[in-house]
């Protein structure tokens, strides 16, 4: 027993001694960054399904990496399960329905992807046959193929599953549709999903939100803003009491105020309901004296 540990450990560190460091250096960095930009989408995602309360991302990333780190060593998913528990408990007042609908919205751009990569090995001749599926020692569902026909016990077994599903979200359906619309909301509107979630999940939103950092620091320097920020460049001058200028930027006031107060002080929740960036939020504290507790 112990000469076969000794054995195992000693094979174990000559593979590594194998491994160039650069390679993987770089795999490392490109999992993590993968983790963050996931696990911000995913952020994004819940922030959009619980619009009146904060939902921060530290919380959300430890979450999923934690997951992911159960996942690689617990069977069955076991991690997806510690994921939507921790990140239910980091957002007050959630549901687990509504985080579980919003693993699903996820899923969308995996699939794409995963579609993406099926066609180029179906057209490229580098999948195997359904013969000598059954045959290779890697292929996880194996027993359900038995000389390139599917087994009928595997039938009989997914038809009960699909049975037993069908008629469980038939009984419950009612009780959960609200609050598993609520976690698609962020595809009202669907520019919104794309902007939020799939440059995230696609890597590129640390880029764009770097891009809008800039363009924040050039407003807070005095900058002109466009109307997508609500801001009117004549508004920052000293106006006349009861001019056009003044009741617009009271008007702003009163509305940026009062949904911050609604939101807990969260500048995130605030720009969600308003449908701007929190960089905005920041704007227009600023701009228009507003004193919050920042969050």
């Amino acid at each position: 027993m112990i000469d076969e540990i000794r054995t195992a450990s000693e094979s174990f560190w000559h593979f590594l001694s194998d491994i160039a460091i650069l390679p993987l250096l770089v795999a490392i960095v490109c999992q993590l960054l993968k983790l963050c930009c996931t696990s911000r989408a995913w952020r994004n995602v819940l922030a959009a399904a619980y619009p009146d309360r904060p939902v921060r991302w530290p919380p959300i990333l430890a979450a999923y990496v934690a997951g992911v780190g159960v996942n690689a060593i617990v069977p069955a998913r076991a991690g997806d399960a510690v994921r939507i528990v921790l990140a239910h408990r980091a957002i007050p007042g959630s549901s687990y329905t509504t985080v579980v609908s919003s693993n699903i919205v996820l899923t969308f751009v995996d699939m794409a992807l995963a579609l993406l990569v099926f066609v180029y090995a179906l057209t490229q001749g580098l999948l195997p046959s359904l013969d000598v599926l059954s045959s290779l020692p890697a292929f996880d569902y194996r027993w359900a193929v038995q000389d390139g026909v599917v087994r009928p016990p595997a039938v009989i077994l997914f038809l009960a599953v699909v049975a037993g599903g069908t008629l469980l979200l038939h009984h419950f359906w009612n009780r959960l549709r609200a609050k598993v619309a609520q976690g698609f909301a962020v595809f009202d509107p669907p520019t919104r999903y794309v902007r939020t979630v799939v440059v995230w999940q696609l890597g590129v939103g640390p880029f764009l939100d770097g891009i809008r950092a800039v363009d924040a620091t050039a407003l807070a320097a005095g900058a002109a803003i466009g109307a997508e920020h609500l801001e009117l460049p004549a508004a920052k001058q000293q106006a006349p009491a009861g001019s056009y200028h003044q009741q617009v930027r009271d008007f702003r006031r009163r509305i940026v105020g009062a949904v911050l107060d609604e939101c807990g002080g969260s500048r995130a929740a605030a720009a969600a309901r308003l449908g701007v960036s929190p960089q905005s939020i920041s704007y227009f504290i600023r701009e228009l004296g507003l004193v919050r507790k920042r969050r």
